[in-house]
């Protein structure tokens, strides 16, 4: 019993004053916070350290802090050649900002990357013993959506 009368100031203690020390979860980033993250994460973007900047923008995308975040994401999957994740993020940056013609084009240009994917692997099943015609398809069809890929980069890519 002693023992216990001498334990309850501790605990009293611990009860009133622990809670005080304890750090507590921050909350979504607010919108100076996500446009500084942003700002982070472009020039990351821009030295090519996707990684980091895919984190930063991961996490006011999660929190929706930011209606770009998914956008720039996407352009980052696009860049690393992960089209269909390039796609999702592109998909969500449509629903968040539909009147974005830039999120539309970006969609579009993901489309053509996997169709040259898919025709690509289809190709390599093509054998002589196929059509002639059958091979040539696949030249034109490729042809076609290289100009394409061509043009997207040209007018969004700056390159």
């Amino acid at each position: 019993m002693s023992l216990l009368i001498k334990l309850l100031p501790v605990f009293f203690c611990t009860l009133l004053f622990g809670c005080k020390t304890t750090t507590m979860q921050s909350p979504a980033p607010r919108l100076a916070d996500a446009e500084q993250q942003r700002m982070l994460a472009m020039q990351a973007y821009e030295k090519g350290d996707f990684h980091l900047a895919m984190g930063l923008l991961q996490a006011i995308d999660n929190n929706q802090a930011d209606r770009q975040a998914s956008c720039y994401i996407g352009a980052i999957h696009f860049r690393l050649h992960e089209y269909q994740a390039a796609e999702q993020k592109f998909n969500k940056c449509r629903l968040l900002n539909p009147d974005d013609a830039a999120a539309w084009l970006n969609s579009a240009a993901t489309h053509i990357r996997l169709a040259t994917e898919i025709l690509l692997s289809g190709r390599s099943h093509l054998s002589e013993r196929q059509p002639t015609e059958l091979h040539g398809r696949y030249d034109e069809l490729l042809q076609a959506l290289m100009r394409l890929q061509n043009i997207h980069r040209e007018v969004i890519l700056n390159e």
